[in-house]
């Protein structure tokens, strides 16, 4: 299938910063692309680069066999939401929908049509002679969005949309976003910090970092199969632990540094150090004694909600956090208490090629 969008080698430069690193991606029709990532790592200037509001030092953006790389915005033929909805706060919802289509100079009867389509889109059909200010944050980028559609462009950008919502809101307009994007069938790439936002709602995710692409894969390759510390530490929760990966008698084996060892299972794995990476809900506690278990002790007790996060300070020195879920008839264990902890091959990630900490001993992460 021919990519609908595809970004060539993109670079963008400030100064001594090279803030986008030649950042390569092919978009399919009517796939939603999240571009993840902290601050700063180049995500929201790729998205400008491709709505062509900001212009690339090197590389190249085409949208559908045409390079638009060189074209003003509105000849693009991409529709971009912006983080403050941008919308006229003098105008009603049906006004701020229309100026597109006026500016552009499409018919009336025509520009009627659409913007009762976008309306009824969004589910606003009866807010058209509202004001932004009589909207809700939620109502607001639903506009902001009809508003977009209402141009039927190609290709639909967003800046982190959901940015300025409550937690509840954001869960809801997760899966409204999501129902449109699908309904319209648009190509669309969005920009968020937000990992939650990225694996509930993309069809595949690009972790960036320093302005480069750690991973590009579906939610579930990125969760499951980091293939960079920097991307295992980003998504979700893991521990890390230092070490050596070796070949015995045809079972790969990791040696930590502090002296554990456990079996690795994994594809194209290779001699050499680097760095374990085990997430925290797919350790099993278990009796110190149990086949397979590293011992260790409880050191610390974090319950949120329903979910428990144990702190292990195993006797060989490594600190490993652990999560449960709370269920009736399940123990909870105490600090002091002494336990098993065990994990399947699996679910221990080698990864290569990572630094070593300054005092010889990895840490979990979770900030």
């Amino acid at each position: 299938m021919t990519a609908d969008l595809e970004l060539r080698g993109l670079v963008k430069q400030y100064g001594s910063s090279r803030v986008v690193d030649g950042v390569e991606l092919g978009v399919e029709p009517g796939e939603l692309i999240a571009l993840l990532g902290p601050s700063g790592c180049g995500k929201t200037t790729t998205l400008r680069m491709i709505a062509g509001f900001v212009r690339p030092d090197a590389g190249r953006i085409w949208l559908r066999g045409r390079d638009i790389t060189d074209l003003p915005p509105n000849r693009r033929d991409a529709g971009m939401v912006f983080q403050s909805y941008a919308l006229f706060p003098h105008m009603t919802v049906r006004r701020n929908i229309e100026f597109g289509l006026r500016s552009r100079r499409v018919p009336r009867n025509e520009i009627t049509t659409r913007v009762a389509q976008a309306l009824s889109l969004v589910g606003l059909s009866a807010f058209d002679a509202r004001y932004p200010r009589e909207l809700s944050g939620g109502q607001q980028q639903r506009v902001a969005v009809a508003r977009v559609l209402a141009l039927n462009p190609q290709l639909l950008l967003l800046d982190e949309p959901l940015s300025n919502l409550d937690a509840k809101l954001r869960v809801q307009m997760r899966q409204e976003i999501r129902r449109l994007q699908k309904e319209v069938g648009i190509t669309t790439l969005f920009v968020t910090h937000d990992q939650d936002e990225a694996l509930t709602m993309a069809d595949r995710v690009v972790v960036m970092n320093h302005g480069r692409i750690e991973q590009v894969g579906t939610p579930l390759e990125i969760y499951d199969r980091p293939r960079t510390r920097f991307v295992a530490d980003f998504i979700g929760q893991s521990n890390f632990i230092e070490g050596q990966l070796a070949a015995n008698d045809g079972k790969l084996r990791f040696v930590a540094r502090s002296g554990l060892y456990v079996e690795v299972a994994g594809d194209g794995l290779i001699d050499g150090s680097g760095v374990l990476a085990v997430r925290p809900e797919k350790i099993e506690i278990s009796p110190p004694d149990a086949p397979g278990a590293q011992p260790g002790t409880v050191q610390q007790i974090t319950r949120l909600g329903s979910v428990l996060h144990y702190g292990v300070a195993l006797d060989s020195g490594d600190i490993m956090i652990v999560q449960e879920q709370r269920r009736p008839g399940r123990n909870e264990y105490n600090i002091g208490t002494r336990v098993g902890l065990r994990w399947c091959a699996e679910d221990g990630h080698f990864l290569p090629g990572a630094p070593p900490q300054a005092d010889g001993r990895d840490r979990q992460m979770g900030e």
